[in-house]
């Protein structure tokens, strides 16, 4: 039985309230661990140079986005659900004082496919009734 049959008899018996299910959808988050060289600056107290880490996801944005900030180390792991197939990463040194250095030069992550979605794939509803007198 097909699913668009099944759907019409699960409906007719269940009422207006029965919806048909959605597609599935992969969802696939990657984790980046980067690491840097620090800056140094002759002014701030050792370990208080920030970073900022900022990502280009060219799937969804045009625009460099905050992936986060660091405070005296010079890595970090970003977590997120990104849509290109490569990612760039770029940091940013700020000083006690707030002054902030240019971006290091950005550079590009491959990321791995997600897998496909299997063809065939077919949903198996089971509904049971019992009926007590």
């Amino acid at each position: 039985m097909k699913a668009s049959a099944l759907f019409l008899i699960l409906a007719a018996i269940c009422g207006a309230a029965f919806a048909q299910p959605q597609a599935p959808t992969v969802i696939t988050t990657t984790t980046v661990r980067l690491t840097w060289q620090g800056s140094t600056d002759d002014l701030s107290t050792p370990g208080a140079i920030r970073y900022r880490v900022y990502y280009l996801d060219s799937a969804t944005t045009t625009t460099w986005q905050l992936g986060g900030e660091t405070v005296g180390t010079t890595e970090t792991t970003v977590v997120k659900r990104f849509e290109a197939e490569a990612i760039f990463f770029a940091v940013q040194a700020i000083d006690e004082a707030g002054n902030a250095s240019g971006f290091l030069p950005p550079i590009e992550v491959p990321l791995p496919k997600p897998p496909t979605i299997p063809a065939g794939l077919s949903i198996v509803i089971r509904i049971e009734y019992a009926i007590k007198p």
